[in-house]
């Protein structure tokens, strides 16, 4: 039913979303804003409402409602939708969360097809939807009111939040037992979680931050800003280098605050009003709640929805409303972005907040699909800037510096002079309009200057600080760079691209894929040995693998200067998922053969054997690892069968024919090559 989440199927090419909304005549009352309308909606008012991961190509939606049914759809570019699965629970859906792909360093678990369920009756539940299987992996002694699942580079776990004034922690290979319990001295309404910030608002407005790094620790609590009820909650990041800075939270009286968890200025946080009657009713202004909050996942801006039957984008920078829809029959009650951001799913049908006398049960409820990602972009000022690009290229005497500077018209004009200053050298420099270039864009202009040192400088912009690369080394000659302002390392060349795919098991798409993944993990390009042993930490939290996992190390640093590159771990890695069976024992040979002499010794290979025991902790206790055998008589048992010359040593011929007779060599290279 469900079999699409796992195809390997590219994200649709039919034509874009934004474009088939403009082609749509899904118009009427019900839809005064002539969105796209999900096929097959809720019978009940949708509770949770959530698009799938980066992980999945396609984009699906699931929502969780008050009729305890779980539906899913595939939503396509055109703008239709296609019903995928349903599953029909024992209470009201209270929230939904996506399980992510997990990217070890040694092998993709190929994850994403999960879906985490909080539900009023105090289960939570996994669905998985690949084979429409529903499990209970957890539960509390009230409503189980939140769950999120988090992704760290050195675990991963289900956090939930409930009316029984707890937060549990739950680690899916030891369900129905949580790895930790925060108590709370309220009731959990709403938790939003952006790793490594966790945001819990309580019954009694109390909100708390966590750092989630390791043990969650609270870093702050404070009184909600706002004097009602806390409605919904949401992690907003920094636009600079994508931290989770601060959060926005929603409540009863239709006003947003928008929290910083640490700033200078004061004034950086603010309240707003929102979701009001635009007129006097019989003499009063109509005040409705905020339901829900949501951050675009590119531009950073707001949308919020509330019981009034409106949706709203707003720029929280700027402070301004950058859209207001129409009014809808119903009230909006959920609201999210799918991981491009450009399409705005809300759900709209009854809320509660009129009370019974209100409810009608012949109304219809809906899910529908706006295009936003124009509507979204943030207002640009004069100083604005939204992508900045270096290329520096070393002559005789200068630095020549050319930045391509992508900026609307209105905010920097070619008939005007742009002014750079270069505080290192107190120097002022005035650039005329003649080199002001056109790069091809009509959104592009190319500015050029010059500078007589390799360090970089800090430039001002027409005010608008901006700083350049720096290197503390003279730059080669020739010299030619394209780099992603921000960015530590650019992309793999093609050259590099065909040496890899040449001398690996990977094609061109996967080698990108795991480049992209191993500097998102090892932004500096190279990978320490601490960083490793944390990965593999990841994957056998009851035991201790730092040992193993150094030996490991040492195997996958080629060069032995203390580091894994990319091409170092894409090689080994290609051997251990994807090489023959002699492959994987000649490397699992150079594993053993601590001392690189060509033979493993006794000593050597208890070496690995006994740090083989001391990560898998408490689970050696079974058939293949059993407890009565030490490390060294396990060793001995392996040299009486595979040192056939009695000399107590084994070379490497000896020890690849004698692992292939014994299972327990083949199950500790799968511990090691795929925790």
């Amino acid at each position: 039913m469900f079999s699409s989440l796992t195809s390997s199927a590219l994200r649709p090419t039919s034509t874009p979303f934004a474009a088939a909304a403009a082609l749509s005549s899904s118009a009427g009352a019900h839809n005064p804003n002539k969105d796209f309308e999900v096929v097959q909606p809720p019978d009940d008012t949708v509770q949770a409402l959530k698009f799938s991961p980066p992980a999945l190509a396609q984009n699906f939606l699931v929502s969780g409602s008050w009729d305890n049914v779980l539906r899913v759809w595939e939503v396509k570019q055109d703008g239709s939708t296609e019903p995928k699965a349903e599953q029909r629970i024992q209470g009201p859906v209270m929230q939904v969360d996506w399980s992510d792909v997990k990217h070890s360093l040694f092998c993709n678990i190929q994850d994403g097809t999960k879906i985490f369920v909080a539900s009023a009756d105090r289960q939570v539940r996994v669905w998985d939807v690949s084979s429409n299987q529903v499990a209970t992996i957890g539960q509390h002694d009230q409503t189980v009111s939140t769950c999120n699942w988090v992704h760290s580079p050195t675990y991963s776990c289900l956090i939930t939040g409930s009316w029984d004034k707890t937060v549990k922690f739950w680690d899916m290979r030891t369900p129905n037992t949580p790895a930790g319990v925060v108590s709370m001295p309220e009731r959990v309404y709403f938790v939003d979680v952006l790793y490594p910030m966790g945001v819990a608002c309580l019954a009694n407005r109390e909100i708390k931050i966590y750092k989630l790094d390791g043990q969650p620790v609270e870093v702050k609590s404070m009184e909600s800003p706002l004097k009602y009820q806390t409605r919904c909650v949401s992690i907003f990041k920094d636009k600079t280098n994508g931290a989770p800075v601060g959060y926005a939270v929603g409540s009863l009286e239709g006003r947003v605050a928008i929290q910083y968890v640490e700033t200078v200025d004061p004034k950086a946080n603010f309240t707003f009003k929102c979701h009001r009657s635009p007129e006097l009713v019989n003499g009063f202004q109509e005040i409705y709640s905020v339901n829900d909050v949501a951050f675009h996942p590119q531009h950073g801006t707001l949308a919020t929805v509330g019981s009034d039957g409106r949706y709203s984008f707003w720029d929280k920078d700027a402070r301004t409303k950058l859209k207001m829809s129409e009014k809808l029959q119903n009230s909006i009650t959920r609201c999210c972005f799918n991981k491009t951001g450009d399409i705005f799913a809300y759900a709209v049908g009854y809320d509660w907040s009129k009370g019974h006398e209100f409810h009608n049960p012949q109304t219809k409820n809906y899910i529908f699909l706006h295009a936003c990602f124009e509507d979204l972009k943030p207002r640009l000022g004069v100083n604005d800037e939204e992508q900045l690009f270096l290329n520096v290229q070393k002559n005789n005497r200068d630095l020549d510096i050319r930045r391509t500077v992508k900026m609307s018209h209105s905010a920097l004009r070619s008939n005007s002079s742009i002014l750079f200053t270069e505080s290192r050298a107190s120097l002022t420099r005035q650039i005329d309009p003649p080199f002001v270039k056109s790069s091809g864009n009509s959104n592009h202009l190319l500015v050029c200057f010059y500078a007589n040192s390799t360090s970089g400088s800090v430039l001002s912009l027409r005010g608008a600080e901006v700083e350049t690369a720096r290197s503390t080394t003279t730059i080669p000659t020739p010299f030619t760079s394209l780099i992603t302002m921000g960015a530590k390392n650019g992309r793999l060349s093609n050259s590099d691209i065909k040496d890899l795919e040449k001398s690996t098991y990977f094609n061109r798409k996967e080698l990108r894929k795991w480049y992209k993944d191993f500097i998102k993990d090892c932004p500096s390009g190279r990978l320490k040995k601490e960083e490793f042993q944390a990965i593999y930490k990841q994957f056998f939290p009851n035991g201790d693998p730092t040992k193993f996992s150094s030996f490991v190390f040492n195997v996958f640093d080629e060069n032995k200067d203390g580091h894994i590159s990319f091409k170092e771990f894409i090689s080994a890695l290609s051997i251990t998922s994807r090489g023959s069976i002699d492959e994987k024992l000649e490397w699992a040979f150079s594993l053993y053969d601590l001392d690189n002499d060509g033979y493993i010794t006794k000593n050597e290979m208890v070496e690995i054997v006994d740090s083989i025991y001391a990560m898998l902790g408490k689970f050696v206790d079974n058939k293949d690892f059993p407890m009565d055998d030490s490390p060294q008589l396990r060793v001995e048992k392996i040299f009486q069968s595979m040192d056939s010359n009695k000399d107590n040593k084994l070379s490497k011929d000896e020890f690849i024919a004698g692992s292939k007779k014994d299972a327990w060599i083949v199950k500790a290279l799968t511990i090691g090559n795929c925790p």
